[in-house]
């Protein structure tokens, strides 16, 4: 039985996961003008127009230096932290834990909108 729920959460997950990146790689060949009207068109178009742009890229490698250099920094500080609070006895460690939790699950750009919805002098 174990087995089979592991099967099923294996499967849910790479469905979750790979189906959105496939159908995003099928889009980027349609070329029509409408994505959701016939007659479909296929070629590299949006290809070339992307790759096309000489500031593409320089904002790929910027990407990846930035995800690099965060990884770097925060890798070993993520270890060490993780390692204090499993090891060792220090005040409120359960409160720190949960808001690492709560970070985790509460992403910084849902967060930044609801306080720029709620900020704002018309809406908020």
């Amino acid at each position: 039985m174990g087995t089979f729920i592991m099967a099923l959460v294996i499967i849910s997950l790479s469905v979750y996961l790979i189906l959105p990146m496939l159908i995003l790689f099928w889009f980027s060949f349609d070329v029509s003008k409408d994505v959701f009207v016939p007659p479909r068109e296929f070629g590299f178009g949006n290809w070339t127009t992307a790759f096309g742009n000489p500031r593409i890229p320089t904002a790929l490698w910027n990407s990846f230096l930035v995800w690099f250099l965060v990884m770097i920094i925060a890798f070993p500080i993520s270890v060490a932290i993780s390692m204090v609070l499993a090891r060792t006895k220090i005040p409120f460690s359960q409160g720190l834990e949960f808001f690492f939790w709560i970070a985790y699950m509460f992403p910084a750009l849902a967060s930044t909108i609801g306080w720029m919805m709620m900020l704002a002098p018309t809406s908020g």
